[in-house]
């Protein structure tokens, strides 16, 4: 089954769409897999410079892959740059969605005194850490 749906993004980047409309790409997928898809959707969009439009509910994948959000809820809607949207704490509650963690993560070491932008990869975000650990020493 995993196998199988990597196979469909497979065939479907081969024929090099512009753009690919994907909902729930993560539904029924074990931790491993649900890497490896979120790997190869992130070299299309980083790498490949494609537009992919994916329908998820889950801000940690979301924060991970897009670029650009946009939220609705019943009658309204609300679009913009990722870090624009899901940081904010007073929209985030308006559209009834999770803080992404990585974000928790950030905002928890900045009331520390940490320096840290936001990063939409864990690696990135240790690495900044780190950066600022040197800092601090010098």
């Amino acid at each position: 089954s995993c196998n199988k749906m990597l196979f469909k993004y497979l065939l479907l980047f081969l024929n090099n769409p512009r753009i690919m409309v994907i909902d729930n790409p993560f539904v029924g997928l074990d931790i491993k897999w649900k890497r490896k898809i979120m790997a190869l959707l992130r070299r299309v969009v980083y790498k490949a410079h494609k537009t992919i439009i994916i329908g998820c509910n889950d801000s940690d994948i979301i924060y991970s892959l897009c670029k650009k959000v946009l939220l609705i809820n019943h009658d309204e809607y609300l679009y913009g740059e990722r870090e624009n949207v899901l940081t904010q704490d007073d929209i985030l509650e308006k559209y009834d969605i999770m803080k992404p963690r990585i974000i928790k993560f950030v905002d928890l070491a900045k009331n520390k005194g940490v320096k840290l932008g936001y990063c939409d990869d864990v690696n990135d975000l240790i690495k900044d850490v780190y950066k600022d650990v040197q800092e601090r020493k010098n």
